[in-house]
């Protein structure tokens, strides 16, 4: 059975500025000391949570260390032939962290330190990472970032990554053979910010070539993010070739997975009997919201909207059962659907003024 520890609570993103630069690590002590937790389950490798704490009661933050499988697997078998104690190192370039720790109840608790390689931020200066503060030497050892990533990144065509920047593609993995993958799959040309992306909402190679499958011509890497984004399947690409529209292409799609267009809109829209409607009528009536309950509605106010534009055209306007009601109690009872939408876009004037001109008649 394979065993890892994985993180109670995982932080995402790590900051590299300070919220409080007043209370941020000193230098003046090159080790910087916390404690970590952790959690045993099933699983191949290890996240550790690291929570920073001060010596001097200065302020706490998260971050995450993430563990290779072969070291996983070397740390959990020295803690169990040390009877639940957990002893173990991670050198970076950026410096070495010791963890010491306790196993109980499938849970760890236990004190790291964090020592700086006092040659790593000369060797970042060297590559255009100047002055870089306590806070961002620990999260590059934490995140393993030095000067091997930045070389990595300039040979994948990055070279112009500011740090931040830099710990995203090491918080996402963006690294030689995801880019490759990806390559492989047809996106080759991804910008930095395309790739974090795919990466923030799992595109890979396999979900690439799903996509390419649905027959929905060449998609751009935004297309693939509308879809994860949208949840934008083959089963729901059947479903709405299903419902009888016609032509639909791939921003079509989209659109009735952002506004739910499902059977039974479909199945009302066809029974407010306007005829045949096309992807664009449809859209329409769900996003300004007309359904047959409007229609009975206006009925029973003896207001017929036998035409799709007349009634699409109330709805845009706002033209509600209540609005009608108020004017029938105002001695407006004898409007039609043109008098309503005159009286709703430019007020009462004109329906007055044509009723004077009548009565001169």
């Amino acid at each position: 059975m394979k065993t890892g520890v994985i993180l109670a609570a995982v932080c995402v993103a790590f900051m590299t500025v300070p919220p409080d630069p007043s209370v941020a690590i000193q230098v003046t002590d090159p080790t910087v000391s916390g404690t970590w937790t952790g959690r045993f389950t099933e699983g191949a490798d290890i996240r550790v949570r690291i929570s920073v704490s001060l010596r001097d009661g200065g302020r706490a933050w998260d971050t995450t260390v993430h563990l290779d499988v072969d070291e996983s697997r070397d740390i959990m078998a020295r803690t169990d032939l040390a009877d639940g104690l957990v002893d173990f190192r991670l050198t970076r370039e950026a410096g070495t962290i010791s963890f010491e720790g306790q196993l109980r109840r499938g849970r760890v608790f236990g004190d790291f330190t964090f020592t700086e390689n006092p040659n790593f931020r000369s060797s970042m200066r060297e590559l255009g990472f100047g002055r870089l503060d306590d806070d961002e030497a620990f999260a590059a050892a934490a995140l393993d970032v030095g000067p091997a990533r930045v070389q990595e990144m300039a040979n994948l065509g990055f070279g112009n990554l500011d740090l931040d920047e830099l710990f995203s593609s090491a918080i996402f993995d963006v690294d030689a053979d995801y880019v490759a993958e990806m390559t492989r799959a047809g996106y080759g040309d991804l910008e930095f910010d395309e790739l974090i992306s795919f990466r923030v909402f799992d595109i890979d190679a396999d979900f690439a070539a799903e996509a390419r499958d649905l027959g929905m011509g060449n998609l751009h890497a935004d297309d693939l993010v509308a879809m994860k984004v949208h949840d934008l399947t083959a089963g729901s690409i059947a479903r709405a070739l299903a419902m009888g529209l016609e032509d639909l292409d791939f921003d079509d799609m989209i659109a009735m997975q952002i506004h739910g267009i499902t059977p039974d809109v479909i199945e009302e829209a066809n029974s407010m009997g306007f005829g045949a409607l096309d992807f664009d009528d449809v859209m329409a009536i769900r996003i300004h919201g007309l359904s047959a309950e409007y229609l009975r509605s206006m009925r029973a106010l003896g207001v017929e909207l036998t035409e799709f534009g007349d009634a699409l055209a109330f709805r845009i306007h706002g033209i509600s059962p209540d609005f009608v009601r108020e004017l029938h109690r105002a001695g407006f009872d004898d409007l039609d659907a043109d008098d309503l939408l005159r009286i709703r876009i430019h007020g009462l004037d004109d329906i007055l003024m044509k009723r004077r001109r009548i009565r001169r008649y």
